[in-house]
């Protein structure tokens, strides 16, 4: 049981209050006429709260988005700034 356990578990991603995070978009309804047409990972959000032992956490999206704004560690990825010069990326 290890085995197959070891093999799914993801490592704990060491993210604190006021770290940037990535939001990824698989659940969230959008406009457009395919999902396949919609990004894959959401902008940068700062994380406002960290819930339930650092499993759970509250970025700072806009009421507007109409979905619930607690998210668990796995939809979540830290933010990382593009390595490539003259690229600037929104905040």
């Amino acid at each position: 049981m290890r085995k197959y356990y070891d093999g799914k578990a993801q490592q704990q991603l060491n993210i604190k209050v006021g770290d940037l995070v990535m939001l990824n978009a698989q659940n969230i309804r959008t406009k457009r006429p395919t999902k396949k047409l919609s990004p894959r990972i959401d902008r940068p959000f700062k994380v406002l709260e960290v819930k339930k032992g650092e499993r759970v956490f509250k970025p700072e999206i806009s009421p507007r988005w109409n979905i619930h704004l607690i998210f668990q560690v796995s939809l979540l990825e830290p933010y990382r700034a593009s390595a490539r010069e003259g690229r600037e990326q929104p905040l």
